[in-house]
């Protein structure tokens, strides 16, 4: 059984534990970036939404970034996760790297995002 039919069954059989166990190995023996930064998304995936280990899973973002740095989904999770944990000035720090790596049209969508962050954190003047 390859490695994307063992992850299939695992999650069609809704064993989220074993498929971020098997996810963990699987970014191990991984070599190519881009196919290892995707197993370290999925694996943030499941263990925020499956196991409710938002703060466990940021490494996992932050490590599927850091292998493509033009992605920005893995940053959007970690926003979420930090956003949710109410560690705004985090949710600054993450808005700001994805402003340096977004493309054209995502860039006003995280504008607008900082300057909301900016006045949660009262820092009115920042959020012009």
């Amino acid at each position: 059984m390859d490695l994307t039919e063992q992850l299939n069954q695992l999650e069609s059989a809704s064993d989220w534990q074993g498929l971020a166990e098997a996810l963990e190995q699987a970014v191990e023996q991984v070599e190519d970036p881009a196919q290892k930064s995707a197993l370290f998304l999925k694996l943030g995936l499941v263990l925020t939404n499956k196991l409710l280990q938002g703060p466990r899973a940021l490494r996992h973002f932050q490590n599927a970034w850091k292998l493509q740095p033009e992605n920005v989904g893995p940053l959007k999770q970690a926003r979420a996760v930090y956003w949710e944990l109410g560690k705004f000035k985090m949710v600054e720090t993450v808005l700001r790297r994805s402003l340096e790596s977004a493309g054209g049209h995502y860039k006003s969508e995280f504008l607008i995002e900082l300057g909301d962050v900016n006045c949660d954190l009262g820092n009115y003047d920042a959020a012009q």
